[in-house]
């Protein structure tokens, strides 16, 4: 008969195997400092989304308008919210906010509370229309989250700076979250009091800015009609205002943020005057989970201007580098012209974009390496670092708690070339890593490529493109044990079209096997041979199989600089045979002290692990 401990023990281990848990895995690292709410925790993997700008403000070609421009004037005959949320979604976009009410008070929904200025009173679809419900329409369409920006100021409205208006906006407020969700983002501007039309007066009207909005009661009315939806603004509580419109966030970048009155640290912070500067960084000893938004217009402005140009697909790289890569969300403003249309230049835009994310992320090299953790928590497969390469944010890496600075290796049996590098912090322990670095082997030794301090959501790095054998990413400070949830190797992609791509990368691929050949370096002109036995050279003496007996063969006809001379090449023919194939024909020519040679080749190119590869040559 079975001793009651020896019983206990049985029960224990069928529980964690009924489970799908190892026992180890009943003692999970202890969360660290301020913790993400649910609704946040979805709101950080969104990342990516953009902030509609179109009113009567378009019409009159300005940025904030007085809140007299005629709704006669608002009619764009051709609005189409499917090609906006097509060109969002094509960029890479995950969501889509909506200005339903900007400063000069127009409403683009025929709401019950408003009368005189909204879609209601202009000619569009004969006052009938409801650009609300077409835009969250399209979003579920195109599968993108759908938010909602509602100006608490208002030029248009009489009553503003009266208690009467905040009646009129609770009841705007209502109605959007009733009749549109569902909404992830309610969107909170600063602006607010000036100079305005007021129903005619056109006066200047000063409220008092930390009493005047009753935030506490939107907050709760957000969470009460939409609990899955975050709240922005200076202060959240969901999201911060990074405190600049150019798209980038301080590095490092906490989410953990205190916000604080401008007029003293003893008042209540309130949305419109807030230290909103400090949200650049944050604060890493931050009473809250209030993590960075980073807003800016692809234009210039945020309204349309028909003399102003889109930034370009590297440049909204490079923004997204600066803002989701120091774990900050990112915010593109659109603004659709008089037509109700994105123009071309602005979807060409955001397709290159989305073409450099889409190819940059398609393939994560550190898949295909053998991973050695310093420490594993337990020993657990719950908490093993294979747990980094498998696409989920809700599993990760964790040590011992002892084991707050550690480090992992990643070997690769062939040499991989990247140049870019993202990792992530299991969010819902907190953010928990104060410092961390990425070393690459050169062969002899390592060699820092990269360090910094904040990991949070999302950290990206881009280097010089590193060759490489080993990658070593290691946390070099941190209070607890880290939760990694994440870790990826990439090359970044030049944005083109699949094709337009393939061929730049093959025209730059032979580009540098010709400089390694004219520098005496054949290893280096072999870099773009598959690294395999199957590889097939055919030359005037026959076949050689695989990499290793074509280098030999080459070392062996060209022993030293006389005899390779210097080598050009011509192409002739560069044709797709397949998405993943192509085959070139072109002409060599070397040239040498004494004599020169020239013939033809015809290379077949496959892509391989997320590079092209040369998998057949014959030269004669």
């Amino acid at each position: 008969m079975k001793s009651k401990p020896a019983t206990l023990m049985l029960t224990l281990l069928l529980a964690a195997f009924c489970s799908g848990q190892p026992v180890s895995a009943q003692n999970p690292p202890k969360p660290y400092g301020p913790l993400p709410s649910s609704a946040q925790l979805k709101w950080h993997q969104t990342e990516l989304y953009g902030l509609i700008h179109f009113s009567t403000t378009t019409y009159a070609n300005l940025e904030w308008g007085y809140g007299n421009e005629p709704a006669k004037n608002f009619n764009p005959k051709e609005f189409n919210a499917d090609q906006i949320a097509a060109a969002a979604k094509a960029g890479g976009l995950r969501g889509l906010i909506l200005v339903t009410k900007h400063h000069c008070g127009f409403c683009l929904w025929p709401s019950k509370y408003n009368d005189t200025y909204s879609v209601k009173n202009s000619p569009w679809k004969n006052g009938q229309g409801d650009m609300v419900k077409e835009y969250a329409d399209a979003c579920k369409k195109y599968r993108l989250k759908f938010g909602v920006y509602l100006s608490p100021w208002d030029r248009n409205h009489k009553d503003y700076g009266k208690p009467e208006y905040i009646t009129y906006y609770m009841n705007q407020l209502r109605e959007l979250l009733t009749n549109y969700g569902p909404i992830y983002e309610v969107w909170l501007d600063g602006a607010n009091g000036g100079d305005g039309w007021y129903g005619g007066a056109k006066e200047k009207r000063t409220i008092d800015k930390n009493n005047y909005y009753p935030f506490e009661k939107i907050f709760e009315l957000v969470y009460e009609l939409q609990p899955n939806a975050i709240v922005f603004s200076d202060i959240g509580p969901g999201s911060r205002w990074v405190g600049n419109e150019s798209g980038w966030a301080k590095d490092p970048c906490w989410a953990t943020f205190t916000p604080k009155n401008r007029d003293g640290e003893n008042l209540k912070p309130v949305p419109g005057n807030t230290k909103y500067e400090e949200g650049e960084s944050g604060h890493r000893d931050g009473k809250f989970w209030i993590p960075a938004e980073s807003d800016f217009p692809l234009r210039q402005g945020w309204f349309y201007h028909p003399d102003q140009k889109p930034r370009t697909p590297e440049n909204l790289w490079k923004t997204y580098l600066e803002s989701v890569g120091r774990g900050a969300a990112m915010n593109i403003g659109l603004a659709p012209d008089t037509r109700g249309l994105l123009c071309d230049a602005d979807v060409k835009s955001l397709e290159g974009f989305g073409r450099i994310l889409e190819g940059t992320f398609k393939t994560n090299l550190a898949k295909k390496a053998r991973i050695t953790p310093g420490n594993v928590r337990n020993n657990s497969i719950t908490y093993n670092v294979d747990r980094l390469v498998d696409d989920s944010w809700d599993t990760y890496w964790a040590t011992d708690d002892i084991a707050t600075n550690c480090g992992i290796v990643f070997d690769f049996e062939e040499a991989i070339t990247f140049n870019v590098v993202r990792f992530r912090e299991y969010l819902p322990l907190g953010q928990r890593v104060d410092g961390w670095s990425v070393d690459h082997w050169t062969g002899t030794g390592w060699k820092e490529l990269a360090s910094g301090q904040s990991i949070g959501a999302c950290r990206i790095i881009e280097t010089d493109p590193v060759r490489t054998t080993r990658i070593r990413f290691r946390i070099t400070h941190s209070p607890v044990c880290p939760a990694i949830s994440d870790f990826g190797l990439y090359l970044k992609s030049s944005g083109l079209n699949p094709d337009d791509e393939a061929k730049a990368e093959i025209l730059k691929s032979m580009q540098q096997s010709q400089d390694y050949w004219n520098t005496g370096n054949l290893d280096g002109f072999m870099h773009n041979y598959w690294h395999s036995d199957s590889l097939k050279f055919v030359g005037k003496t026959g076949i050689t199989y695989g990499w290793d007996a074509t280098l030999k063969r080459y070392k062996a006809s060209y022993p030293d600089k006389s005899r390779q001379g210097t080598l050009k090449f011509d192409y002739l023919h560069l044709d797709k045979i397949s998405d993943d194939g192509w085959y070139q024909v072109g002409k060599y020519t070397l040239t040498r002290d004494k004599d020169t040679s020239s013939g033809h080749f015809m290379l077949i190119w496959r892509k391989i692990d997320g590079q092209w590869r040369i998998v057949a040559d014959h030269s004669s």
